[in-house]
């Protein structure tokens, strides 16, 4: 239990497990390439591996969130055993960056 950091292609955040409260945290989704905006996550809750809460940005606006943790194999080819990482899954609205089209992020957690 404690602060966990995860990392998503420019998407940041840093949530706070203690057990019996609400997970909190904070974070930043880019904007464009140039700009970020910053959150706070409001009535975390984890049930099952899931993650729901509320982002709510610095100019009032509130979004829904919802994350499943779990581990994440990629490997270079079918005969080679891969790398597993642990971190966070989640969908999102597709949106352009980086030039691509991004509708779902994985935040691997960072040591």
């Amino acid at each position: 239990m404690g602060s966990t950091y995860i990392r998503a292609c420019g998407f940041a955040m840093a949530i706070v497990i203690t057990g019996s409260a609400p997970v909190v945290g904070t974070g930043h989704d880019p904007v464009s390439e140039n700009v970020q905006r910053t959150f706070v996550l409001r009535d975390g809750r984890i049930r099952d591996g899931l993650l729901t809460a509320t982002k709510v940005y610095s100019n009032g606006e509130r979004e829904s969130f919802e994350g499943a943790f779990l581990d994440r194999t990629t490997s270079e080819s079918a005969s080679d055993k891969g790398v597993t990482v642990f971190g966070l899954g989640t969908l999102t609205q597709p949106m352009m960056m980086f030039g691509q089209t991004i509708d779902r992020l994985f935040y691997q957690r960072v040591p």
